[in-house]
């Protein structure tokens, strides 16, 4: 269920929220900090903007910042952007959920209902938490 493009949308929103305070970020900064050609994130890139979860901006300052408030994104928000919004996956999901019958659907279900509860706010704190401790540490692998 949690393919690359999802991944990577939700590691792109995370940047961002961590990053855009005050300016927003630019494409060209997300890309490197993914490891990707722009053209690979344009996609994703619109899809969110076009979902409301990130805003463009035009210009030499601009890029992209969130839409919303951290706390009123989940990650089912992204996922639905992202993956959702493409029909051709959409019915790739229905096709798996009538040939797997209802486990499938019920495993779906339960994740959809644990996506919606996580927030970018807490993804945000969590990462604040890890790289805490990391400076914290006495050593690094």
């Amino acid at each position: 269920m949690l393919c690359q493009k999802y991944l990577e949308s939700l590691e792109v929103v995370l940047y961002i929220a961590l990053n855009s305070a005050p300016n927003p970020v630019s494409s060209k900064d997300i890309c490197a900090y993914l490891g990707v050609a722009g053209r690979h994130l344009e996609t994703v890139m619109q899809e969110l903007v076009h979902s409301g979860i990130l805003k463009g901006s035009k210009g030499p300052k601009g890029g992209y910042s969130l839409a919303k408030e951290k706390r009123r994104i989940s990650a089912l928000d992204i996922y639905e952007a992202v993956i959702m919004r493409d029909n051709s996956r959409l019915k790739e999901v229905k096709i798996k959920q009538k040939a797997v019958g209802s486990l499938n659907k019920t495993v779906t279900d339960l994740a959809f209902r644990r996506l919606e509860k996580i927030t970018l706010e807490d993804l945000c704190n969590q990462a604040k938490r890890r790289q805490k401790s990391t400076k914290d540490s006495d050593f690094n692998i």
